[in-house]
């Protein structure tokens, strides 16, 4: 069978009809300028907005910083827990005993840990937010769960991690893990606190607490025995 073979002719363009360099840069442009774009008043209002946001937000922080410095107003569960740090500090059992009685009916960690002197001693260093590693197998967890909003953790949790106002607690090693934190993950504003309280751990490696930092980190967590009778 004979090939067939078909040829293409080349139909040169005449100089005169070839596009120029400006006119495709013309074409370019008005390609450009009709593109779609976010209507002048829209984009004013984004701005405005988001400035709106960022000045609230330094306001706000202003405002409940002269409050806690100048006129005492804090956090009323915040509160309590320094008041109870300044009575552990004294190191007075039947001071403790009777200040957690007192509180028991409004706090429910002042109910959990009245029954257990054996942590008396450790409570300024917990309240100043130490890792705390309770040799429980997890009793205590699993009794605090139901009184507890689940959270994310960046801790090495088994299970699910929970928080009770300052006091996060989790699963780690089969046993009950729990700190107290400056600034719960709760809320926008309390979200920022909780972002730099995790940058001064990064920068100094300490907990940071309700009453100050503590040296135990997840590594080397405050180690309580602690009765698990009636837990």
């Amino acid at each position: 069978m004979a090939s067939r073979i078909t040829e293409f002719t080349s139909v040169p363009i005449p100089l005169e009809m070839a596009p120029t360099t400006p006119q495709i840069v013309n074409v370019f442009k008005e390609t450009v300028d009709n593109a779609p774009k976010t209507p002048t008043l829209k984009k004013m209002a984004i701005n405005t907005a988001l400035l709106t946001i960022h000045l609230a937000t330094l306001i706000f922080k202003l405002f409940n910083w002269i409050l806690k410095t100048f006129f005492g107003f804090e956090g009323q569960q915040r509160a309590l827990y320094r008041e109870l740090h300044n009575v552990a500090e004294e190191g007075d059992e039947e001071e403790i005993r009777q200040f957690l009685t007192e509180h028991a009916a409004e706090n429910y960690l002042c109910a959990e840990f009245l029954p257990h002197p054996e942590l008396f001693p450790h409570l300024p260093e917990i309240l100043r937010g130490a890792n705390v590693c309770l040799k429980d197998g997890g009793v205590f967890y699993k009794r605090w769960q139901s009184h507890g909003r689940q959270r994310k953790s960046s801790h090495k949790c088994e299970g699910k991690s929970y928080e009770i106002d300052h006091f996060h607690f989790w699963l780690q090693g089969g046993d009950t893990r729990f700190q107290f934190e400056k600034s719960p993950l709760k809320g926008v504003f309390s979200s920022i606190d909780h972002l730099i309280d995790y940058l001064r751990y990064k920068r100094d490696n300490q907990q940071q607490g309700i009453t100050g930092s503590s040296p135990h980190l997840d590594s080397n967590p405050l180690q309580c025995s602690i009765g698990v009778t009636g837990a």
